[in-house]
């Protein structure tokens, strides 16, 4: 499997994960974890066609994963187009939003129980004329209602960004945003990883100061550890062929938040 997105299915109590099937030619793959092995989608189960570093999350305003990316809707490979489905348990279903984001790669797609809504944060955008990705990541906020997406325009925002991690965060009250990349390899350069921590609070991006952060990277994975009471970060990469192994978790403070390994 490659280019797959995970995310932990709350209605199901599995993770599941999606991305395209390689064994086979370009399809669709999904597995479910059941606490003990990793089982493959039934044959019989109709799935998305082929997306390429979609973004995968758990809406629980509607107990559904929602699934945003960019599709490829022809068998030549030649035709692309943003769409959004969700998953219930049981079946894959296209939604039909009056609104999209435009056509994405590597977008931060996250649940914000504040506003019970999803957020959805950069990515870079593709042009179907060029058959491939444009030039500049972007730096645009989305909503999702569990009907359609809106456009935010928050007075502040993170700088425009590829491959973000992103997580909510109960002991600060929104959705965290770390790292990503200000350039895609698209770009025709190498690709610049960010170090930098924003805070979602339901309106606003907020910038997050602390004394210690993790080095500056891209597809790292976050995740909130109730145990620990913190987001616990993981991994990424820092250019094309180096990748990190180190943890991290960010520990909420007076005036702010702090980090530590």
């Amino acid at each position: 499997m490659s280019f797959f997105s995970m995310a932990y299915d709350e209605a199901t109590k599995q993770l599941v994960t999606v991305g395209i099937d390689t064994n086979c030619g370009l399809g669709t793959e999904m597995l479910s974890w059941t606490g003990t092995h990793w089982q493959p989608a039934s044959s019989q189960l109709a799935l998305p066609p082929p997306m390429f570093w979609s973004a995968l999350a758990f809406d629980q305003a509607t107990d559904r994963l929602l699934l945003f990316g960019l599709a490829q809707v022809s068998a030549t490979g030649n035709t692309y187009l943003p769409e959004t489905w969700s998953w219930n348990g049981v079946s894959w279903t296209q939604l039909a939003p009056a609104t999209e984001p435009p056509m994405l790669e590597n977008a931060s797609l996250t649940y914000d129980p504040a506003t019970r809504g999803l957020l959805l944060f950069g990515g870079n955008p593709y042009n179907p004329a060029s058959d491939g990705p444009v030039a500049a990541p972007l730096g645009q906020t989305w909503s999702w209602n569990g009907g359609d997406w809106h456009r935010v325009d928050p007075h502040h925002s993170p700088p425009a960004r590829i491959g973000a991690a992103a997580a909510y965060d109960p002991e600060l009250g929104g959705v965290v945003l770390f790292g990503g990349s200000s350039t895609s390899v698209a770009d025709g350069q190498d690709l610049r990883p960010l170090g930098d921590s924003w805070l979602w609070n339901g309106k606003d991006w907020l910038a997050i100061r602390s004394g210690q952060s993790p080095a500056p990277r891209l597809l790292a994975q976050m995740s909130y550890d109730p145990a620990l009471r913190a987001l616990v970060l993981f991994g990424g990469s820092v250019d094309n062929t180096a990748d990190l192994a180190d943890t991290w978790t960010l520990v909420p403070r007076s005036g702010g938040a702090g980090g530590g390994r």
